[in-house]
């Protein structure tokens, strides 16, 4: 009887032991994935364009999502579903010039990217021909800071049609003006901007010499220098 009781109670501090080397292993796995995700995790920067008011050199006039709130609809922190032609949405029609699109910041600031969330491959919309993001400290003189549709397709390619965020994370420059120069074959449209503040150091940041005095000649060179 006492042997058995011996064997027993073996056999449950042995299955005791066991699972709580099991245990140990599940912790010891689960700590290892978190100081992981925490070592990796990128931290979002902050969009420094958020309830700012865009100013249009050319009117938003496609009719199914053209309203008096666009100048605010581009910087509202919403995505609209599918973000298709309807209100909420900023829309153009096709235009043969660049269509700018402006914000001021309210003050200087480091700018390390920029996002621009339209869609295209369906009703009669494409995906834009050229983004270029200029910057300027008056408003007035703009210096170019990088081609936004170039440096998002080194990333990621759109869908053949959906929705799209052309989006970069290294712009090294700086301004109180940011301004979007978007080219398209055909209607555009889009629901969101985001200017992606960089670390202070970019206010130090060198700009080109020659001012943006030709927006559509900045197109061009941007469309051969893509290839």
């Amino acid at each position: 009887m006492r042997d058995r009781l011996s064997r027993n109670s073996l056999t449950g501090l042995s299955g005791a032991s066991r699972n709580f080397r099991i245990c140990l292993f599940c912790v010891s796995v689960v700590g290892a994935q978190s100081t992981v995700g925490a070592r990796d995790r990128v931290e979002v920067a902050r969009n420094v364009a958020l309830g700012k008011t865009a100013t249009f050199d050319s009117v938003p006039n496609l009719p199914s999502c053209s309203d008096p709130g666009d100048a605010r609809q581009l910087t509202d922190g919403r995505h609209q579903e599918g973000c298709r032609p309807a209100k909420g949405v900023v829309g153009w029609r096709r235009s043969r010039v660049p269509i700018q699109i402006t914000f001021d910041l309210e003050q200087p600031e480091p700018i390390s990217g920029v996002s621009f969330r339209t869609s295209g491959g369906e009703s009669g919309r494409y995906w834009p021909n050229a983004i270029h993001v200029l910057v300027s400290d008056d408003g007035e003189t703009f210096h170019p800071a990088g081609d936004l549709l170039g440096l998002s397709l080194r990333r990621e390619l759109p869908p053949v049609s959906g929705v799209h965020v052309y989006r970069t994370d290294a712009l090294r420059t700086h301004g109180r003006f940011v301004r979007l120069a978007v080219a398209a074959p055909s209607a555009i449209v889009c629901d969101e901007i985001e200017v992606y503040r960089g670390d202070a150091d970019l206010l130090k940041e060198r700009r080109p010499r020659s001012p943006v005095v030709d927006v559509m000649s900045l197109v061009r060179t941007g469309a051969t220098e893509r290839g």
